[in-house]
């Protein structure tokens, strides 16, 4: 269907909408006459005749109980995996070098002590040689906690993981919180997404806190390790990471149900038949599709989840053409 032609069928819906017009009499009258539309606060109360509820499409559902743990925002990115990779690999190669270095030491120990072809001098340069590998041990392990932060430095897997990061197999991502909130805590619980696909969660691993702060978002920060279907290198990330504290009590509803209006989002409850209120809710989003609403909405009442922007749209209409009778609290 063309543009226009959607138009039209739009427009002609609305008008179905609104045929029967809109009243100024008080609520508990006007309430009951199709196409009636009251406004109480941040209400808007509408009744519609059996087929204009029929013509807009509208289906019901109830909305069902439900918890959301406390959580902060926090966006990151995905790390470049190359200098972890070199990173992992000098410091297993100065650990082997340091290895030999000190048995080296210990040898020629034993041969001069019992008089066997070992100098004085020998003795001093396999103690120079220990220093200097011992040394380069300790810098290559202060570079990979640099980069990693000590939980994720004395990860047994640690070799594997670093050339899964360097061969894109998988991904080390690192998000910040602002300072001056509840402090995070993501070993309880965390929800990482990408851009643009952030309705696909990511199976990340919380690894440990970040070893250093990111002078652009002072405050902390975290990393993961994504070890399937990687995002690539650069991308942005958002994440809800959990906070001490006891979870909310509120109900679940689908993204469908929500419209946005002036003053917020907004859904439609279905009272008797062809009755509608418009309610102000404060949602959150969740998985699947989910909204989580702790205010406005009780367990049970039962909302418009297909037409309410239909139903929106016809009530802008009337307010447009004057019909519509008093004025919404928007504050």
């Amino acid at each position: 269907m063309t543009r226009g032609g959607l138009q039209s069928v739009r427009c002609g819906l609305v008008a179905l909408l609104l045929a029967a017009g809109c009243s100024s009499k008080p609520a508990s009258e006007a309430a009951q006459e199709p196409g009636a539309t009251v406004r109480e606060g941040a209400t808007v109360s509408l009744h519609l005749s059996p087929e204009s509820v029929r013509h807009a499409g509208i289906r019901l559902a109830r909305v069902t109980p439900s918890t959301l743990a406390p959580e902060v925002q926090a966006y990151g990115r995905v790390l470049e995996g190359a200098p972890v990779g070199e990173a992992v690999v000098r410091w297993r190669a100065a650990k082997a070098a340091s290895r030999a270095a000190e048995s080296e030491l210990a040898r020629v120990r034993t041969l001069a002590k019992g008089d066997q072809n070992a100098s004085r001098r020998q003795l001093e340069a396999a103690r120079a040689s220990n220093a200097r590998a011992r040394a380069d041990r300790e810098r290559a392990e202060a570079r990979v906690i640099a980069l990693l932060g000590p939980s994720l430095a004395k990860d047994p897997h640690l070799v594997v993981l670093a050339h899964e990061i360097a061969q894109r197999e998988a991904a080390l991502v690192r998000v910040d919180v602002p300072g001056g909130g509840p402090r995070p805590d993501p070993a309880r619980g965390a929800h990482l997404r990408a851009y643009p696909e952030r309705r696909r969660e990511l199976r990340a691993r919380y690894v440990g806190p970040a070893p250093d702060v990111d002078p652009s978002l002072p405050g902390i920060g975290f990393l993961f390790i994504v070890e399937k279907d990687p995002p690539p290198v650069g991308t942005p990330v958002s994440a809800r990471l959990r906070v001490r504290g006891e979870p909310k009590r509120g109900v679940d509803v689908p993204a469908e149900a929500l419209v946005r209006g002036v003053g917020g989002l907004f859904v439609f409850v279905a009272g008797g038949p062809g009755d509608f209120e418009r309610r102000r809710v404060e949602a959150q989003a969740r998985d699947r599709g989910r909204w989580f609403v702790d205010d406005g909405l009780a367990a049970g009442e039962q909302i418009v989840v297909s037409g309410a922007q239909e139903i929106l749209s016809a009530e802008r209409l009337g307010a447009e053409g004057g019909e519509v009778k008093g004025e919404e609290d928007d504050d």
